[in-house]
């Protein structure tokens, strides 16, 4: 547990940063943290430089810790700090990253069944009265019959706006307002995760 590893000068700064009362305290704060934090970083290459990369990733991590306690409460570092440390522990789990990736791909799957989509029958045929539109959600009669049909076509699409470079899939559209600002939160957390899983990746393959 990389909560293990913490510098006896670490839980003083803690101690300090709760009793501060004035400037002077802040910039002694100041100080303090960044010689912390360069005492971890030292532990960190140091470890990297002897192969030693589980102790490496531990003071790693304590790095990012440090940056994240000592943030401003509503600052947007702190913020990106915690999701950072969610979605792939601060960079040392891939397959954290992956999990979170295949987690939120299903959500959505699913919440486009209750949103909606429509399923296009002959998408190809460039005669549009031939073309039938099938309204696909859990509000159909025929929902509880065909849900496995329709749970393949809600994966289909949210798997299309889960992956980069991704192709507009001609036979599923979103059917409303609703469904379309789904699947732009969708493609905008999904691009954060694969980003962070693919710098997660690199950092194992390059040890």
């Amino acid at each position: 547990n990389f909560d293990d590893y913490i510098l006896y000068d670490e839980k003083q700064l803690l101690i300090l940063e709760k009793d501060k009362k004035d400037e002077k305290s802040d910039k002694r704060i100041s100080i303090k943290y960044k010689m912390i934090y360069n005492i971890y970083r030292t532990f960190e290459m140091n470890f990297d430089n002897h192969k030693d990369y589980d102790e490496a990733g531990n003071f790693h991590k304590r790095q990012f810790e440090v940056q994240k306690m000592f943030a401003s409460r509503w600052s947007l570092k702190k913020y990106i700090l915690f999701l950072y440390k969610l979605s792939s522990v601060y960079g040392e789990s891939y397959v954290r990253s992956f999990v979170l990736f295949f987690s939120v791909w299903l959500i959505f799957s699913c919440l486009y069944l209750v949103s909606g989509l429509d399923i296009i029958i002959n998408a190809n045929d460039f005669d549009n009265s031939k073309k039938t539109i099938v309204k696909m959600n859990c509000c159909n009669s025929d929902f509880n019959a065909d849900i496995w049909k329709y749970f393949k076509k809600a994966l289909l699409y949210s798997l299309s706006n889960s992956l980069p470079f991704r192709k507009d899939i001609e036979s599923i559209r979103p059917t409303n307002d609703t469904t379309r600002a789904l699947a732009t939160i969708e493609i905008t957390i999904q691009s954060i995760i694969l980003t962070l899983f693919i710098i997660a990746l690199r950092r194992k393959f390059k040890r």
